[in-house]
């Protein structure tokens, strides 16, 4: 069994390592096949592949920057590379489309807008691969850098390649793991990948981050649904804290309401075994509690009431340890307490102490009153006695 893994290892190897080759087909497009766009140039550029590349200044014009060869291609799945730099990579504004395309049609998923913040670097070669579905007998295929915006970045182009799709699972529009599995994305970023404009369902390891204020990059991950959905981000930020948030549709400012288990099970922090919709196994600390609460006791004060009497009160004290309708300490302490309706209680009592109060003051008075008539009384008997 171990053996057989060891050489299906290789064998995935071998096949990745083909997949990866500079030009696995004889199919490469540079200078020497593509047509150029007014305003741009060939220019010697050591780091280029042969030493040369085309190149359009930030000062050109808005126009195409290359097109062309017009060829044909079997029909199937490729992955088209364009081997790209810029000597700016802060802006996020559109640069650029580059695209796969036909004059007579039978091309599809073949464009990416292409802007400098998403370079991992400035003056850096950078692939950029497009997936791309040819239908047959397709005779005019070309490969175009369209419409610059001038005032961006300079671009390069050193080459561009074309991988067929023929290994199934690796370059198939539906890229299989395995024979059960499938990945459909546009962008799987790893190392150093910045976030593309508006990017959605997709996956970064490192991102420069577009929130202001945001002490380094953030964004893993974003996820969206419609183009002008919220994206749900996860990352890290303000001095490297975990983040799990809501981003406006285009990545450029918080969102709105974070919905966890809408209609699902529980939620914990703290512990693997939640019992309520959330499960905290620690302190909490906020600046307010709001507890929504039905049966608030303004009834003790209503006429019909029946206040307890306080001596029914004591002999339950007595025999209980605790107040009337309030939980026991071992309930509390095996069970925990409903904080809405230990608050609830705890007002009732308040009340009820209220009315005993205020009770006890009528008794005072009126004891008050019996002891002003005595005194009089008994000074008009002494002033009587006093006489004789």
């Amino acid at each position: 069994m171990n053996k057989f893994l060891f050489f299906l290892g290789l064998l995935l190897i071998g096949q990745f390592a083909y997949s990866q080759a500079y030009n696995p087909t004889g199919k490469a497009l540079d200078e020497s096949s593509l047509a150029l766009g007014t305003g741009t140039t060939v220019v010697t550029d050591a780091t280029a592949d042969g030493g040369h590349s085309i190149y359009r200044s930030a000062s050109a014009e808005r126009a195409t920057m290359w097109y062309g060869p017009y060829i044909h291609l079997q029909g199937g799945n490729y992955l088209v590379q364009f081997r790209l730099k810029v000597n700016d990579n802060t802006s996020t504004s559109t640069l650029c489309a580059i695209d796969v395309s036909s004059l007579t049609g039978g091309v599809s998923n073949a464009v990416l807008f292409l802007s400098p913040s998403m370079f991992r670097r400035a003056n850096e070669w950078q692939l950029f691969t497009l997936t791309v579905s040819i239908s047959d007998n397709v005779n005019n295929v070309e490969f175009r850098g369209l419409d610059f915006i001038p005032g961006v970045a300079d671009l390069s182009l050193d080459y561009i390649t074309i991988i067929p799709g023929d290994i199934k699972g690796i370059y198939s529009e539906g890229f299989s793991i395995d024979t059960k599995g499938n990945l459909n994305t546009t962008s799987i970023n790893a190392g150093g990948a910045i976030a593309y404009t508006n990017s959605r369902n997709s996956f970064n390891s490192f991102n420069i981050g577009n929130r202001p204020g945001v002490n380094a990059g953030w964004i893993s991950a974003d996820f969206g649904g419609t183009d002008n959905s919220d994206r749900l981000v996860i990352g890290s930020g303000y001095n490297g804290k975990a983040i799990i948030a809501t981003h406006n549709y285009n990545l450029t400012d918080w969102g709105g309401s974070l919905l966890i288990n809408p209609q699902g099970g529980n939620v914990g922090i703290g512990t693997i075994n939640p019992s309520e919709k959330l499960s905290v196994d620690g302190n909490i600390r906020t600046r307010k509690v709001i507890v929504t609460q039905t049966g608030w006791p303004d009834y003790v004060f209503d006429s019909s009431y029946q206040i307890p009497s306080l001596d029914s009160v004591s002999s339950f004290i007595q025999v209980n340890k605790r107040l009337p309708d309030m939980p026991s300490a071992a309930v509390v302490e095996k069970d925990g307490h409903d904080l809405g309706e230990v608050q609830k209680q705890l007002l009732k009592k308040v009340e009820e102490l209220t009315l005993y109060v205020i009770e006890q003051q009528k008794k005072i008075a009126e004891i008050e009153k019996c002891n002003r008539r005595l005194q009089l009384e008994n000074e008009m008997i002494m002033k009587s006695l006093n006489k004789k």
